[in-house]
């Protein structure tokens, strides 16, 4: 993980949610778990990064500034605009709760409409979870990078899981595209347009936005950060989720 100086809390929560879909959502399938966690955690941070502009900014408008997108030669690179400023407020006692939130949110969130969008049918084995994902970033005889992930969160993030379900082979059709367009594109600023066109073509707009019921255990066994239901347990209370999920969260 980032270093020692951060709170127990969030390593475990980030540990946790990791155990839960390393053997799909992993950066190097036999290296280090370390280097998995870190990608956990930087993605948990572009969403602690996305909650504190929403709560600021009652337009919930938002675009992420802490990713950085540039061109080299004929290639999209993404990057971490300042790992400095992860550990910053990996560090600061006062973000504590609002980062384990986030990284529930990631789970919650980002990697249970990755897991919805992978999946064939019902019943998908991990092996094909990691197949598709590998298809969706056109490894081939690669390996994945780190910035294949942060460009994934960035194309999916504001995407609707209702989009996912109704246009799967599409979103993974024209995701394979967006990532092979990183490759090999004239300019930055025509990437950029075919990225604002995947967003605009699947996402919802607050007026026809639905919601769903979805069982935790659908997504993960909850080992921290989720508060107990008194009334029912907590391996089957049932949570409300839109684009934004909303459901309480303890510190440990």
């Amino acid at each position: 993980m980032w270093n020692s100086y951060i709170s127990r809390d969030i390593i475990k929560t980030i540990k946790s949610i990791h155990s839960n879909h390393s053997n799909w959502f992993y950066f190097r399938k036999n290296n280090s778990r370390m280097e998995d966690e870190n990608i956990y955690t930087t993605l948990a941070y572009f969403q602690f990064c996305r909650n504190k502009k929403k709560n600021n900014d009652r337009n919930n408008s938002y675009s992420p500034e802490e990713i950085d997108i540039y061109k080299v030669g004929s290639k999209i690179n993404f990057r971490v605009k300042s790992k400095n400023e992860i550990t910053r407020a990996l560090e600061n006692s006062d973000f504590k709760d609002d980062f384990i939130k986030a990284i529930n949110h990631l789970e919650f969130d980002f990697i249970r409409k990755l897991k919805r969008l992978l999946s064939n049918d019902d019943n998908t084995p991990t092996a094909t979870l990691s197949k598709n994902l590998d298809d969706i970033f056109m490894v081939g005889n690669a390996r994945r990078t780190q910035q294949s992930f942060y460009a994934l969160w960035y194309f999916l993030f504001d995407i609707p899981i209702e989009s996912i379900d109704n246009s799967k082979r599409c979103i993974r059709t024209d995701l394979k595209k967006l990532f092979s367009d990183m490759a090999n594109i004239e300019d930055k600023l025509t990437f950029e347009q075919y990225v604002l066109d995947f967003k605009s073509q699947y996402s919802i707009s607050n007026e026809t936005k639905n919601y769903e019921t979805a069982f935790l255990t659908e997504i993960a066994t909850i080992s921290i950060g989720i508060k107990k239901n008194n009334s029912t347990s907590s391996l089957t209370q049932r949570n409300i989720f839109e684009n934004s999920i909303k459901y309480n969260y303890i510190s440990m």
